[in-house]
């Protein structure tokens, strides 16, 4: 008989498929997640992850947020994630609030929903931005306010965290 060691829990929702075993990649996939490739912001570099989004997400829109967080973390900056009325993710650097909506583009069959994000956005965060999976729906999340192509977030994430480096030192 074959010994199974499982290490995973599934309740994660995220992981890169290189750091886990056979075991616990089929243990993941009985339990509904899907295997997907997507750029890591960390490597680079195109990697196969894990994924199981949370509610009503689609993959890249949940890829997108666990993955900034991934990057953030690792450069020494606390985050919280979010799924409801909340922006996607909150951090904080230098006293100041930031927040990340992650867009795929369905924003726009809920205007009246995005227009209210927006004004919560607003009055809630020092600085804030959207970060649009679609690169074909930028100009339009620009309406509404500060945008960033996915391709481009890791350069603008780089520009926050050298703030958050200038003011340890």
């Amino acid at each position: 008989m074959k010994i199974v060691n499982i290490k995973v829990d599934k309740e994660q929702g995220y992981f890169r498929k290189s750091r886990i075993n056979k075991d616990e990649i089929e243990y993941l996939l009985y339990h509904n997640y899907k295997i997907t490739k997507y750029k890591s912001l960390l490597t680079n570099k195109m990697e196969t992850f894990l994924l199981q989004p949370r509610h009503n997400e689609s993959l890249t829109h949940f890829f997108m947020i666990r993955n900034i967080a991934e990057f953030l973390e690792k450069n020494g900056i606390e985050v919280e994630l979010y799924v409801t009325v909340k922006p996607d993710i909150i951090f904080q650097i230098n006293d100041r609030k930031y927040a990340l909506e992650i867009e795929t583009g369905s924003a726009f069959s809920k205007l009246k929903n995005l227009k209210e994000k927006v004004k919560l956005l607003n009055e809630n965060y020092d600085k804030w931005f959207f970060v649009v999976t679609n690169r074909k729906f930028v100009k339009k999340f620009k309406q509404f306010g500060d945008s960033v192509d996915k391709r481009y977030v890791k350069l603008r994430l780089n520009k926050l965290i050298k703030l958050a480096e200038k003011v340890q030192r």
